[in-house]
């Protein structure tokens, strides 16, 4: 369960966000960042620009665009979940198995296992572990299937070694479920499904035990939750009630019928079933089956896909990209008024997921702002992340997003290997290039040094920028920059026109990810990192 499906849990994989960070980060002078400001330094707009990427909650939205509705595997899964538990007067469309591997297989921001998982709730019957031959029919079509397996058997064995320990049950307890659903769950060791059982009963947050619980449960060895899960309190009030305290309350209720709700935790609990996600209003209706006058929001597609309505909210990933481009261009104390409250109130907040914390963290250390306890939480829990020894392309997403956070916060240069996963004699790509850019950007420039010899990085970073990448020229650039590699002037003088061909449309301080696209603030920062 990763930040994306609620966000209450987090590990290095889980601020994957989902949502990919580039970090030019505060070391010295090389670094675009809170020291390096000149007076006459492009982007003194930007404050004001930032109105046009507000979004309903004043955080800041990745793009200045609304997003259409189309159908999601996540909502999917839920969804279909969440209307079998429902009042019965809207029909369970028929579901069409083309439609569904095809939603599977495009969603890119979701790992095979938690595709394989997903799966398994969309077409399951209420119990999404029961062995299942129809997804396992859809699993044989599909060509990352033995994939998915090996990932959720290994990952059960290793137990996610630099996740929290909440995310590693959460995580441990949905690809058992999925190995349940596909048949496969005979593959996993005793000491394994042990090992989970232990680790579920030492924590205390509700769906992470569930989520253990369930999967455990179908193996014939039933979880009794601690009495720390029936003791764990959500000071949630009708008026302050919100998606993770709905959720929680619903995992703790399904977990322990018997405990006793105080009036405004059982009103919080109720609502969950009016939620805007799937995940919640399912959670809640399993909690409160009695419940029977609301109707699911599910809104289905002709192929029996849920369709995920459109949202303008922003969120902390972008947020922080702003708070980046604030700093390189010295304005980070005339952000706008709305983002610091915004931030400050989250940093307040009683409890917030572990990922939110590193996130507050991270954009309060960014604008210079006294935050409150949450920001401290999230610096304790970037301390404690560990970088994965070896960078592998395909678990970027991990690596890079561990190494982000600890460069952020000056952590050092950890113990990580890359050489071995870059492209021999091959043009780097643009996951390598952002791995190279955050090895130097963490002070290992020996070894970036290393890593770049025979390839031109100023080079590949103006080629990028004149086919239309500006990101990727972004990371090109810093590479070079840590590696140490000669740049000339003809660079520097070509930049200005490459980089103002991705000015956004209407508002000359943002800039877009191509040419002519809408205003961009991942690209707002890379642009301006190149100035």
């Amino acid at each position: 369960m990763t930040r994306k499906r609620l966000g209450w849990l987090v590990g290095a994989g889980a601020l994957l966000l989902a949502l990919v960070l580039t970090l030019p980060l505060h070391i010295g002078q090389l670094l675009p960042g809170k020291s390096d400001h000149v007076p006459d330094a492009p982007g003194q707009g930007l404050p004001e620009a930032l109105e046009q990427l507000r979004g309903d909650n004043d955080l800041v939205r990745p793009q200045a665009v609304a997003h259409g509705a189309r159908p999601r595997l996540h909502s999917t899964a839920y969804g279909r979940q969440e209307t079998r538990l429902s009042d019965g007067t809207t029909a369970m469309p028929a579901l069409d198995d083309k439609a569904l591997i095809a939603l599977a297989e495009s969603d890119a921001t979701e790992s095979p296992a938690w595709r394989a998982y997903y799966l398994c709730l969309a077409v399951a019957p209420r119990d999404p572990g029961a062995p299942s031959p129809h997804a396992q029919r859809l699993m044989d079509q599909i060509p990352w299937s033995k994939e998915a397996l090996e990932e959720a058997r290994t990952y059960l064995i290793t137990r996610g070694s630099t996740d929290s320990i909440d995310t590693s049950v959460a995580t441990r307890g949905s690809f058992l479920t999925a190995l349940r659903c596909l048949g496969k769950a005979d593959g996993v060791p005793e000491s394994a499904l042990d090992a989970l059982a232990t680790d579920a009963n030492r924590i205390s947050t509700p769906i992470p035990v569930l989520e253990a619980s369930d999967a455990l449960s179908g193996l014939g060895r039933p979880l009794k939750p601690s009495t720390a899960v029936s003791d764990w309190h959500s000071e949630a009030t009708a008026q302050s009630c919100t998606e993770a305290d709905a959720a929680q309350l619903a995992a703790q209720r399904i977990l322990s019928p018997a405990t006793r709700l105080p009036q405004e935790s059982a009103q919080c609990l109720k609502a969950g079933i009016g939620s805007d996600n799937p995940q919640t209003r399912w959670l809640a209706r399993r909690a409160l089956p009695q419940e029977k006058s609301i109707k699911t929001r599910a809104a289905f597609d002709d192929k029996g896909l849920v369709i995920e309505t459109p949202n303008q909210q922003g969120n902390l990933r972008a947020t922080y990209e702003a708070a980046r481009a604030l700093a390189i261009t010295g304005t980070q104390n005339q952000a706008p008024d709305w983002l610091t409250d915004a931030v400050r109130k989250l940093s307040n907040e009683r409890e917030l997921p572990p990922g939110d914390n590193v996130m507050v963290a991270l954009i309060c250390d960014r604008l210079e702002l006294a935050c409150g306890p949450r920001a401290a939480e999230g610096q304790r829990d970037v301390a404690a992340l560990v970088v994965p020894p070896r960078y592998q392309a395909n678990r970027s997403a991990q690596w890079g997003d561990t190494m982000r956070a600890r460069i952020e916060l000056e952590l050092g240069c950890p113990k990580t290997d890359i050489a071995p996963a870059l492209p021999e004699g091959k043009r780097l790509d643009g996951p390598a290039l952002r791995a190279l850019r955050l090895l130097g950007e963490a002070g290992c420039k020996e070894q970036a040094a290393q890593a770049v010899t025979g390839h031109d990085l100023p080079k590949i970073a103006t080629g990028l920028l004149r086919d239309g990448d500006l990101i990727g020229a972004a990371d090109a650039y810093w590479a070079a920059v840590h590696s140490g590699a000669v740049i000339s002037q003809e660079f520097f003088d070509q930049l200005p026109s490459l980089v103002a061909k991705f000015t956004a449309k209407g508002n000359a301080s943002l800039y877009s990810r191509t040419p002519g696209g809408p205003a961009d603030v991942e690209a707002t920062n890379a642009a301006y990192s190149l100035q």
